[in-house]
């Protein structure tokens, strides 16, 4: 007895901190708006990646004379590195922030900020119209605000920042269909959108298609022939040209063809290894991505608590709740596919999970605070600790991922360029496709359309294994050249050139020299 007693007061002293419900929502929302605007804080702390920048250069370009940087006009696909095709959404999205506020981190990088904290504020609309709980709307928005995998692309300039985007959307006139008929077009045009903003949709799509299918088929819901018709010519029309070339176009279904595993021979393996994958505990809460750009040392690749909370939400959900537990359920499936299908733990190509993982999360929450008020409150304030422990990692401490966006190119070619004409700037081995470096940050542009990429091509040495070969070989030795090159491929070179600058990382450690 004696024993049992001490034990309440001690339970009691951890977990019964006396915080009124109501304002403990309000440190959710404070929490949420700060967790929503720090994505904007200093953006161009990484460095770019090259498809960040190639994705800037073609909206740069297209502001300025209605070209990609091949001196295509306006482009329904776009391509990337002259080896794929790319879905045109957001370069076009793109185009004001770049023409606006030029070739900077901030006007790449901005677009998928704004997404991200739109997104927040929406999927508190899809909670609310899903539950019409408001504290449950507040949770999603939270949970999303908190969410790792959203964060970290968000601040990154890449098109897959649109999944989630378009997922709520779908999600969202998916309900909305449900009490009023004549949203049905809006969500077949959702549908089809999602095929114009990231490779991976093409997979996503035809799982996604079983929401549509499932509001005709309900004999509970009424929907009139002529809203299914507008629905089915609006999707088909945007559907059609895009799977028409993944059929048939080599070049448009060379991305995909070259990531999935359907051409091994054991690709049955494979698939079992992907899935396996994500389902690790090294993925989900110690190591994430393998890819050191899109994680932070020593955190999965989400937030702990939304796990264990979707866990949750998904086994209530299914017992309490079965269409919601049937919708997000297709659409975590849809969302995960992508990965199954090409390679393991690659929260790229998996990033719309993040939708399903948050309304799951969130209705959990909800059921802990039904049952349990003292746990939900220890949950979000863990929920806070980690996220903002995540965030000082992120900013100040993360440094393999820093590592792995080129740090210090940024500040070689600006300065290759101010003591050389464009022409006499040579990019060595050691840089793979250098022409998005020099471009972006070298570049000057008229007015006249051209292929600025064609006009690079000749400034690129791939000759030999370092730089010495480069500097020595007879198509690059001309008077006032300039070489760029990373600093641990300079043997060699110490006796023959003068290094007139090396370019440093957030920590101090050389990384690019300019060589004249």
């Amino acid at each position: 007895m004696i024993i049992d007693s001490l034990k309440a007061k001690l339970f009691n002293k951890i977990f019964k901190f006396s915080i009124p419900l109501k304002h403990i929502f309000i440190i959710i929302f404070i929490f949420t708006c700060v967790f929503a605007v720090i994505r904007l804080f200093d953006l161009d702390n990484y460095a770019m990646h090259r498809d960040e920048l190639a994705n800037g250069l073609d909206a740069y370009t297209l502001g300025i004379n209605g070209t990609n940087i091949w001196g295509e006009k306006f482009p329904v696909f776009f391509k990337l590195h002259n080896t794929d095709l790319l879905e045109p959404t957001y370069k076009y999205l793109l185009v004001p922030f770049v023409y606006l506020f030029g070739r900077t981190e901030f006007s790449v990088r901005i677009l998928g900020v704004l997404i991200s904290i739109f997104s927040i504020f929406f999927i508190f609309k899809v909670a609310k119209e899903i539950f019409n709980n408001t504290k449950l709307a507040y949770l999603s928005a939270f949970f999303l605000s908190i969410s790792f995998v959203n964060f970290i692309f968000s601040r990154i300039g890449f098109r897959a920042n649109l999944i989630p985007l378009y997922l709520i959307f779908i999600i969202f006139f998916f309900y909305k269909t449900k009490k009023n008929e004549h949203y049905f077009p809006l969500l077949m045009l959702s549908l089809g959108l999602t095929l114009w903003t990231y490779a991976v949709s093409r997979v996503m799509i035809p799982v996604l298609c079983l929401l549509p299918l499932y509001l005709i088929l309900n004999k509970n819901i009424k929907i009139n022939l002529i809203q299914i018709l507008t629905g089915a010519i609006i999707f088909i029309t945007l559907a059609f040209p895009i799977y028409y070339l993944s059929f048939f176009d080599k070049t448009f279904a060379a991305r995909t063809a070259k990531v999935a595993v359907f051409d091994e021979s054991n690709a049955l393996e494979l698939v079992q290894k992907n899935i396996a994958s994500y389902y690790s505990w090294d993925y989900n809460f110690s190591k994430g991505d393998t890819n050191k750009r899109y994680n932070v040392a020593g955190f999965g690749f989400e937030n702990p608590v939304i796990i264990i909370l979707s866990l949750l939400g998904v086994v209530v959900a299914l017992k309490k709740k079965k269409e919601f537990g049937f919708v997000v359920l297709i659409v975590y499936v849809s969302c995960m596919l992508p990965g199954f299908l090409t390679e393991p733990y690659h929260s790229l190509r998996t990033l719309g999970v993040v939708i399903p993982l948050v309304l799951l999360a969130s209705y959990g929450a909800m059921f802990v605070l039904t049952k349990h008020f003292a746990m939900f409150k220890l949950l979000i304030l863990l929920a806070i600790t980690i996220n903002i422990v995540f965030n000082i990692d992120y900013f100040f401490y993360n440094k393999k991922g820093h590592n792995a966006f080129y740090p210090g190119i940024k500040e070689a070619v600006i300065y290759a360029n101010n003591i050389a004409k464009p022409v006499n700037v040579i990019y060595g081995f050691g840089i793979y496709r250098p022409y998005v470096f020099q471009l972006f940050y070298g570049q000057s542009y008229g007015g006249a359309a051209k292929s600025y990429v064609d006009e690079f091509t000749s400034r690129q040495c791939n000759v030999g294994t370092n730089i010495v070969d480069c500097y020595y070989h007879p198509e690059f030795t001309k008077q006032g050249n300039i070489y760029i090159e990373q600093e641990n491929r300079l043997s060699g070179l110490e006796n023959f050139a003068e290094i007139v600058f090396m370019s440093k990382d957030n920590f101090g450690e050389k990384q690019y020299a300019v060589i004249k």
